[in-house]
């Protein structure tokens, strides 16, 4: 084949065939992490960067050596999401949580979500004020030119506390003895 795809971080193979009983070959301009064996025709390793290579291949017998082209694509590895797999908020307050991943992702994704919140697709923020309470499970995503990692985030989101009550009433009063009283406690 005259064209071939890896991945970083994974094991390559590529099998360099020919006519005439060749007795040796060659690979010039490889990517790094990967090296031909001159006896069998075997490209193998593991590829260490991206990017797309122009491989010239060669097989030789006692006639003469025949050369091709190869054009090698080593595309990044997937991404894999590293943030934390659980997340909570409260109802009616902002909320924001962060979706990191490795091997340098270039879009985000978020499904799931409870009402209220949205997620930035280039950076990977979901923010927003959660408008009803409830357990959600929500699939995160992570893409690259090598594909999309994904993971489960489970993120809940409970009531708003109920504050303290906070006296409103004045501070001072006065009466007269043996006369009715009478003060109202506003809060």
């Amino acid at each position: 084949a005259t064209t071939a795809s890896g991945t970083v971080g994974t094991a390559f193979s590529y099998q360099i065939t020919a006519t005439n009983t060749p007795t040796s070959y060659g690979a010039t301009g490889l990517p790094a992490g990967l090296s031909v064996n001159s006896g069998n025709g075997l490209i193998s390793g593991t590829p260490t960067a991206a990017g797309t290579s122009t491989v010239t291949l060669s097989a030789t017998n006692s006639g003469g050596t025949a050369n091709a082209t190869l054009t090698l694509t080593i595309k990044p590895a997937v991404p894999v999401i590293t943030s934390a797999t659980t997340a909570s908020g409260t109802v009616a307050s902002a909320f924001s949580y962060q979706i990191t991943a490795s091997n340098t992702p270039t879009s985000y994704g978020a499904t799931g979500l409870p009402a209220g919140l949205l997620v930035s697709s280039t950076t990977g923020l979901i923010s927003g004020t959660p408008t009803a309470v409830g357990t959600s499970t929500v699939t995160l995503s992570a893409s690259n030119s090598g594909g999309t990692g994904s993971a489960s985030l489970t993120l809940t989101i409970a009531a708003a506390p109920i504050p303290a009550p906070v006296i409103t009433s004045a501070t001072t009063a006065s009466g007269t003895v043996g006369t009715a009283f009478s003060y109202q406690i506003t809060a």
